[in-house]
């Protein structure tokens, strides 16, 4: 959590930063600061046990402010969490983030939206989340905080967070944009709960691409199940298998991820699940010869195989990148043939500017960007390796989109290239010998 109370544990947590200082020996070379940290966590505490509107304006007057100790600070959002169980407790704290939310910076929207949050199936919780699901839209600091929420109800782990996750996969927010639905999936993913599980099989239906491909790799993780992109047949997994399910020591996500169901096409065994998809293949010099014919062969089937639901382009590149179009195309069969003949047309010469091409990559709304290449950078804006998996990791962040890597015959550093530029977003790295 940002603002003042940045770093302190929101729920489900002791006071250890109250108890240290009421536990201070009565020596200690600042006695009227611990008195009044006493004195000030202790109002706190009695205002905590009559929730009102009123209780909820003192203890923010006290614990909410910027340069309160951060033993008050705990103490308030221990005391907010309380109260927020309290009816019009909770609508006051809705009226305040309505309001703090409108401004550059605040302490405490994030706070309250945590604690209206953590209740999501509260008249005040639900009408928060409704509320910053509409603000989202607008492109307001609400989407800030809905994600906020989310991230620290997925920390605390339990039923409420889970419960939150689901009430968010229902909202606006996550059907419109990919970035967060991808994180909340995450998230669920991420708390090993049963209940956690039966959601992700619950919503798994209504998904489709990048992100059905995580939930689907991540339900074959746990359950040893190939079931693939089949939903009925993980309902019926999980109908029959809830009572006794038990969570592994170890989960192979990625490993289950390569697993295709035989449905899916496929390019060089990387299963394609992408609505929307980046194909970038290395036409340099090296690449001249079989290698070249084999990447044109390889990337013609694998177009050829799109359903007319997933839209694509292809980038080529040497010492700089072209694309084939300037904006997604949905894969029917005339844009398939079209694409097939700039891939057939293509002739190798020239270096490599691996970055330049991710980053012409980046331009499009894509998914997922499959990165061909048979050597390491040797031209462009960044050359050196571990810069440019660490540019295009911190430009991915609010992306989360997917990068795979196929490499071509390649050597020992280009595969530790490829393998971390993968690792770092979301993908999986193919060796081709």
């Amino acid at each position: 959590m940002r603002g003042a109370w940045t770093g302190i544990v929101v729920v489900g947590v002791a006071s250890v930063a109250v108890a240290a200082d009421l536990a201070a020996p009565r020596h200690s070379t600042k006695p009227s600061r611990l008195s009044a940290v006493a004195v000030r966590v202790a109002t706190i505490h009695d205002l905590a046990a009559t929730p009102t509107a009123q209780a909820v304006d003192e203890v923010l007057a006290i614990g909410g402010r910027s340069k309160a100790a951060p033993a008050i600070q705990q103490a308030a959002l221990e005391a907010l969490m309380a109260m927020g169980a309290d009816d019009e407790a909770a609508r006051r704290m809705l009226v305040i983030v309505k309001s703090e939310s409108a401004k550059q910076a605040s302490a405490i929207a994030e706070p309250l939206a945590v604690t209206l949050l953590s209740r999501p199936d509260s008249p005040a919780g639900s009408e928060t989340l409704e509320w910053l699901d509409d603000k989202a839209a607008e492109g307001s600091r609400a989407a800030g905080l809905l994600w906020v929420a989310a991230t620290e109800m997925t920390r605390r782990g339990d039923a409420d967070a889970v419960r939150l996750l689901v009430r968010i996969s229902e909202t606006k927010s996550f059907a419109r944009n990919f970035s967060f639905r991808r994180g909340i999936l995450a998230a669920l993913i991420s708390i090993r709960r049963p209940d956690a599980v039966a959601a992700l099989v619950e919503i798994l239906p209504s998904l489709s691409g990048e992100v059905r491909a995580d939930v689907v790799a991540y339900l074959t993780a746990v359950s040893g199940k190939r079931h693939g992109l089949d939903t009925a047949g993980w309902a019926e997994w999980w109908r029959t298998s809830s009572a006794t399910f038990q969570f592994h020591d170890s989960i192979d996500v990625q490993a289950a991820r390569i697993l295709a169901d035989d449905d899916v096409t496929s390019y060089y065994g990387i299963p394609l699940y992408a609505d929307r998809v980046v194909f970038v293949i290395d036409t340099s010099g090296s690449m001249a010869g079989s290698r070249m014919d084999s990447a044109k062969r390889e990337l013609m089937t694998a177009i050829g195989g799109l359903p007319e639901t997933v839209a694509f382009t292809v980038v080529a590149f040497s010492d700089a990148p072209v694309a084939w179009r300037a904006t997604l195309v949905p894969a029917d069969e005339a844009a398939k043939r079209a694409a097939s003949s700039f891939v057939a047309e293509l002739v190798p010469g020239g270096l490599t500017a691996s970055f330049n091409a991710i980053e012409a990559a980046f331009t499009f709304d894509t998914e997922a960007i499959y990165f061909l290449s048979d050597g390491e950078p040797t031209t462009g804006k960044l050359v050196a390796p571990d810069a440019i998996v660490k540019v295009l990791a911190e430009a991915n962040r609010s992306r989360r989109l997917s990068i795979y890597t196929i490499g071509i015959m390649p050597g020992e550093s280009l595969t530790v290239f490829l393998k971390a530029l993968a690792v770092a977003n979301f993908g999986i790295y193919r060796q081709v010998d």
